[in-house]
This record gives C-alpha cells, sequence and structure tokens, in this order.
C-alpha cells in the first residue's frame, strides 16, 4: 500500500493582489486501507503570510469539515452542524448518493463528490479526457511505476528514504504566485507569455533545491521579481 501527500496552493486566491511565493495552505495525507477505501487526513495552514486575504476560519476546520465549499467532505456544513458540535465525530455516510445534500453537492461539487463518484475502483476506458488532464495522467503513471516497482524511489521504502534525507522536512514545490503582468494584445502571445512564466517558476524551484527556510524564500521572492519585470522592460 503507497500512502499519498499532496499540497495544495490558497484555495481563497483572487489574483486581486500582487504576491510571490505563498506557501501551501492544505496538506492531506491519504493512505489506502485496501483496493476501495483509503483513509484521509488533512491538515489547513493558516497565517497572515497564507490566508492573505484573511478569510479562513479555524472554527469551522475538524473532522469531516473544512471552512471552504461548505465543507468539500461527505457532509456538507449545514447538515454537519446542524447535528453535530465541531468536536464531535459524526457518521461518514455510506452511499454518497444517498446524502440528504447531494442535489446541493451536485450544483457545487468538490474534491469528494471529484474522488467518490469514479466508482470504487475507476473506469478509465469510460473516460473523456482533456488536455487539461495532462497532470493527472502524468500521476497515474508515477503511482503505477510505483505499484509495480519500475521506480523504486516511489515506493514506499524509497519514500521514507528520501523524507530521511531532509530530516523529515524537504522542500515543497508548491506554492501560490500572483505576478503582475500586463495582458498580451492577442490570444495566442498571451498563451506563449502564459507558458514562459509557468516554466520559469518551475525553474527557479529547481533552482532553489539546494536552499533551505528564508533563504530560499528570498531567492523565489527576488527570481519572481526579475521574472515580472522581463515583461515590461
Amino acid at each position: 500500500m503507497l500512502p499519498n501527500l499532496s499540497l495544495h496552493a490558497y484555495t481563497s486566491e483572487d489574483g486581486a493582489a500582487r504576491k510571490h511565493f505563498s506557501r501551501f495552505h492544505i496538506i492531506r495525507w491519504t493512505v489506502p486501507v485496501d483496493d476501495t477505501n483509503s483513509k484521509m487526513i488533512g491538515w489547513r495552514v493558516m497565517g497572515p503570510g497564507i490566508d492573505t486575504r484573511g478569510v479562513c476560519d479555524k472554527s469551522l476546520v475538524g473532522y469531516e469539515t473544512i471552512d471552504f465549499l461548505e465543507g468539500q467532505v461527505a457532509m456538507r456544513r449545514p447538515e454537519r452542524f446542524g447535528q453535530y458540535k465541531l468536536e464531535d465525530l459524526p457518521p461518514i455516510p455510506p452511499n454518497h448518493r444517498e446524502r440528504a445534500i447531494y442535489k446541493q453537492a451536485q450544483y457545487a461539487p468538490g474534491d469528494y463528490e471529484a474522488i467518490i463518484s469514479q466508482r470504487p475502483i475507476a473506469v478509465h476506458a469510460l473516460e473523456n479526457p482533456t488536455k487539461f488532464d495532462a497532470g493527472l495522467y502524468a500521476f497515474r503513471k508515477m503511482l503505477r511505476d510505483a505499484v509495480r516497482g519500475a521506480n523504486p524511489a516511489a515506493s514506499a521504502a524509497g519514500f521514507a528514504e528520501w523524507l530521511r534525507a531532509f530530516a523529515g522536512a524537504p522542500n515543497s514545490y508548491c506554492c501560490g504566485n500572483v505576478l503582475e503582468i500586463a495582458e498580451a494584445a492577442v490570444v495566442a502571445e498571451e498563451v506563449g507569455n502564459r507558458r514562459k512564466v509557468a516554466k520559469q517558476i518551475v525553474s527557479l524551484l529547481t533552482g532553489a533545491e539546494t536552499l533551505r527556510g528564508e533563504e530560499r524564500a528570498a531567492f523565489m521572492r527576488s527570481g519572481l521579481d526579475a521574472l515580472e519585470k522581463s515583461f515590461t522592460q
């Protein structure tokens, strides 16, 4: 069984203010139980350097509840807090289609619906992928390689060894950035600019791999500032 660690950028970003190298907002750790079930625990990261809009609500974060999208879990917020307190451990609905808030979830689906609606075991042949699913397919390939032993570094033992090498605190590539770059005159140029910005950000993150803490943050902010200015010169 292979665990999965996922990091997520700021979920309340509106792009209204310039922001360079804001760190991840959510950490999720998922561990398979068997072929059709997993256990997941998540941490909501808060603070002025991450929640730049000041909209996070710690009082809504707990077991089977999170403070955005009415919960983004099996039991949406009105249902959850209509029956239970924050410290309670409510039962998880066994069938997502029989939930009392199923209709509401259809109008505002979240990660829970995306995961649970794919059948106990997803049938990939029934999918209709688009070019925006490239990351998902790349991730699936990495999982297959790990499960089949084609990539020893991605095995449970390999992951543990990698984590120990960084004393349990490796660098993360997950970050939220808002750059002030003028929109291009034509769509083709705008698409090219966005691709250039994305590639440059990844290049900066790779270049900062040997740095730690504030030294890495300063390197990234300086690089992002230079990248931003390169579009105005």
